[in-house]
């Protein structure tokens, strides 16, 4: 009998999480509906000119998508990648060496 009642427990408890659960989101759904944005963007899409906006939106579009059609070539030409590949070696070496030495 005492391994039914354990279980039943468990059941209870396991339900009480799961409706808390769902007032949690359920709350949350609400607060995503209601979100507004903020006051400072209001304010900056007041001040700033239409067609400077669509000028800026045309462009991050543009490079967004140059960056997600051919972006490792695009990234790559942003750093030096042999300079990068040198630091991390060195690094790695003086890490090793630093192991070795304190065992």
């Amino acid at each position: 009998m005492a391994l039914f009642e354990k279980r039943d427990k468990k059941c209870v408890a396991i339900e009480k999480e799961c409706i808390a659960l769902l007032k949690k989101e359920e709350q949350f759904n609400q607060k995503a509906l209601k979100a507004q944005s903020p006051h400072w963007k209001a304010e900056l899409e007041k001040k700033v000119p239409e067609k400077v906006y669509h000028s800026l939106e045309v462009a991050f579009t543009k490079a967004f998508s140059v960056v997600f059609t051919k972006g490792v070539g695009v990234i790559e030409k942003t750093y030096n990648r042999e300079n990068l590949e040198a630091t991390y070696s060195f690094r790695t070496m003086l890490f090793r060496l630093k192991v070795v030495e304190g065992n």
